[in-house]
């Protein structure tokens, strides 16, 4: 992909920034730091009215997806003196990779460097959706606390003990836990492959949690889970978690 300095032209994989004034206000916030990969970077956030523990939550969340990103995969674009933005902010923001592992709704734009240090500036939309998305976190605590257990299990899953298998898995099309019979020729190692002891996961960022229907069934609390294969760090991939009957389950629709 050739580089651009045109900021009205779509790159792959650009996340969208959105013009945020007044920024003047929050520049002085620049006690928000956190290292990634050694590096350390801050935060601007263009929404004034988030209480401290929601910025608090929002570093931490930032901090743990950017964790799973190579330094190598971040680019930047500096603004032009003919854009409407320069002075106000230094540029654009561009994550690479063969496949993304933050969630949609994680929107870095634009850029201020201030003292030789990078801040991403959050607009007023990405704190807003942080903040509910937090508010959502928050309400169902003790439930998402659980979900790195579940997880951690599920690195070390085997068909041994067939019944604590199916207990991983909730069949979307059949509302209930899995049973032998949803299963085509008993096929465990396809389903450790997917879902289990050949990947890893990555742990979902604040905005991923949901709760809703899933294609009409009664609504839950759920969540997409990116995967990276053991044998592979290039293959990534994701898959569904779904908290039913008090667990965290991995959601198939059909086997």
């Amino acid at each position: 992909m050739g580089v651009t300095h045109n900021r009205k032209v779509t790159m792959q994989k650009l996340l969208v920034a959105i013009s945020m004034f007044p920024l003047c206000a929050t520049f002085a916030q620049t006690n928000w730091t956190f290292q990634w990969h050694g590096q350390e970077r801050g935060i601007i956030f263009s929404q004034t009215n988030l209480s401290k523990s929601v910025k608090i939550a929002i570093r931490n969340d930032i901090a743990q997806i950017l964790s799973n990103i190579p330094v190598s995969n971040f680019e930047i674009y500096p603004v032009l003196q003919d854009d409407p933005d320069f002075g106000k902010v230094d540029g654009l923001i561009n994550f690479t990779g063969k496949e993304h592992v933050w969630p949609d709704d994680f929107r870095f734009g634009d850029y201020r460097v201030i003292n030789g240090m990078t801040n991403f500036v959050l607009s007023v939309e990405t704190c807003v959706t942080y903040a509910s998305a937090i508010a959502l976190t928050n309400k169902y605590a003790t439930a998402i606390g659980s979900l790195s257990n579940f997880l951690a299990s599920a690195e070390a899953m085997t068909p041994v003990n067939t019944n604590a298998f199916l207990q991983k898995f909730w069949h979307h099309n059949k509302n209930r836990v899995t049973v032998i019979s949803d299963i085509p020729e008993m096929n465990f190692s396809k389903a450790i492959e997917t879902w289990g002891g050949d990947v890893r996961h990555i742990y979902p960022s604040i905005l991923q949690f949901e709760y809703g229907s899933l294609k009409g069934k009664p609504a839950c609390l759920h969540a997409e889970i990116g995967t990276v294969a053991k044998s592979d760090p290039n293959d990534k991939s994701s898959v569904h978690v779904v908290y039913k009957n008090g667990k965290w389950r991995f959601l198939v629709w059909d086997w």
